[in-house]
Parts: C-alpha cells; structure tokens; sequence
C-alpha cells in the first residue's frame, strides 16, 4: 500500500515506512466488524493506525450507556496519547466497524530521540505533533458541544421552558449575515423568502438564534457548489414554518431517522464535514423539543430539506 496516503506517514516513502516497522517492531491486526481493538488503560501507549476498514471510538459510563465518540476511516490514528484519560467508572474503546486491519507503534518510541538522527524518524514525529494539534481542536470542539447540552438538559429537566415573542425574520437575517462569508466561499447563492415587515413568534430568541445558525451551516456545509440555499417562512394554522433547503448529495432514507441522534455522522458527510462532532441537529431537535415544536427532515433527488415550526404571537 503507499503509506504516504496516510496522515502519520505524511512526505514518508515506502521504504522508509518500512524501515521503521522494523526498528519501532510495530505490529499488525487484523479485526472483523464489531471486534474491539483496544481498551484505553489496557494498550499500554500504543498509537494505532487503520490501514484498511472503519472502526468507532465508543464511551461507556457507568451506567452503561454507549456514546460514539469518534468514527475512524482509513488513515485514522487513535490511542491515549491523542486523546483523553477515561474518568472513574468509563469505559473506552476502539471497535471495529468493517473488516480492519491496524498498525500499532509504541509512542514513547517514536517520541525518543532516533541515534542515528533519521530524517523519516524526524518527519514521523512532526506528523505526530499535528495529529495531537488537531485532536486537541477537535475535543476542544467536543468539549463546547457538550457544555451546550449540559445547558440543554437543564432547560429539559425544568418543568417550564421560558418564552418570549421576538421577530422571527429578524433573527433569520441575522443569521444570515453572519454566514455571509462561509456562504460566499462555498460559491452559493441564497434565496430568502420571508413575510414582509415582522413577524412574532413565541420562544426564546437566543436558542431559535442556535437552530437556524446549525440548519443554515449544515446546509452550506452539504449544498453543492455554485447552487442555492433557500430559507422560507410561511404562516398557517397559527404556526410560523421555517423550511431550509440545499442541493447536493440525496441522504439514504434509512439515515434520516438517525440524522437528529447525539453523535450521529452519517456515511455520506464524513468526508465532507471532518471538523464535525455530529451534535448540531441534536441540539436543533433538543432546543425546539423544548418549546413543544416540530422538526421534519426529508431527501429526494438531491435536495435536502429540514423544516420546524414555531407559535405564532
């Protein structure tokens, strides 16, 4: 295989990769779907690359409840060192997803200086520092989200959720303008249909704020360059309805039911959002769950088509 496909082996030939399985007596695994490949406490430091198949890594707590933290493609690297230490009473472990096969490294040895000062030991290493910086972003990122549903439980264990009337329109145009950029260089236009003048509804204008912010993001995320988001607002039976919509790739429709779970990435987005945490239309469906409103999903022929209300003042 060329190894120089790989982040870790990044600008390192074959042969050099090679070489340092030798000195570094790396291993190879090989594991079926739903196998595990390692338990964080219990690998010892081992680093781990996925040179073929899938795998997750998956949190138990101590009541047993699994959370899929991270899915790992090939290429993946995972291992304590690039993540965090499990807190009393969890549980972490990479599984694997599809027939994978991993290579495991010894971290403490590729961090030791190399006697003979090898270029391809220098280049592994620098490797390693930008695969810790950017795990270090991501949980950051991770970290954040999860701040926001901790604040989201609250509000869901409180028997009333408070309410106020705010413009609707108001908040869109808002919203819209702060992605302005975003959407400008993804090479996509907008079209905006909105009720003229104001237009009140109940809720809490910070979190409706949070919703179309995660639907127009997703959206420019996932639309094809050089098409058009729509953003509508329409009115009927005293609800105000918010339609979001992009062109781009058709969501199988067996993924939709899970598009709105903790943690949930679905197959055709991993490439696309790879700074994603899959927790953005969880917290849509948390936050209008909230004020007793509705969310609705579909996919058809390439466009996509996310659609919530709100109660009219």
């Amino acid at each position: 295989m060329e190894y120089s496909a790989l982040s870790i082996f990044h600008d390192i030939t074959n042969a050099e990769v090679d070489a340092m399985i030798q000195c570094f007596r790396m291993r190879r695994g090989e594991f079926a779907p739903g196998q595990t490949i390692c338990v964080y406490g219990e690998s010892g430091g081992e680093v781990g690359v996925l040179l073929r198949g899938e795998a997750e890594l998956v949190r138990f707590d101590y009541a047993g409840t699994r959370t899929i933290l991270e899915r790992l493609e090939t290429g993946g690297v995972f291992g304590e060192a690039l993540a965090f230490t499990p807190t009393l009473g969890d549980c972490v472990e990479v599984v694997s997803d599809r027939n994978s096969e991993v290579l495991f490294m010894e971290y403490e040895h590729i961090m030791k200086r190399c006697e003979r000062a090898c270029t391809h030991h220098s280049k592994l290493v620098r490797n390693m520092f930008r695969l810790v910086a950017d795990q270090t972003r991501r949980l950051s990122r991770l970290v954040r989200r999860m701040l926001d549903l901790s604040r989201l439980n609250a509000l869901t264990q409180s028997t009333v959720t408070a309410q106020e009337t705010f413009d609707l329109t108001e908040v869109m145009s808002q919203v819209l303008i702060s992605l302005e950029t975003k959407i400008t260089d993804r090479q996509l236009d907008v079209e905006v249909k909105m009720p003229e003048g104001k237009l009140m509804v109940w809720g809490d204008p910070d979190a409706i704020t949070q919703v179309c912010y995660n639907l127009l993001d997703n959206a420019a995320k996932f639309a094809a360059p050089g098409t058009a988001i729509t953003a509508q607002i329409t009115k009927k039976d005293g609800k105000a309805h918010v339609t979001i919509r992009n062109l781009g790739a058709t969501i199988p429709p067996d993924e939709l039911p899970l598009l709105f779970e903790r943690f949930h990435k679905a197959d055709y987005s991993r490439s696309m959002d790879r700074e994603g945490v899959g927790l953005g239309l969880y917290i849509v469906k948390t936050i209008l769950g909230n004020l007793k409103e509705n969310i609705t999903v579909a996919s058809e022929d390439g466009v996509t088509q996310f659609q919530f209300t709100l109660t009219l003042a």
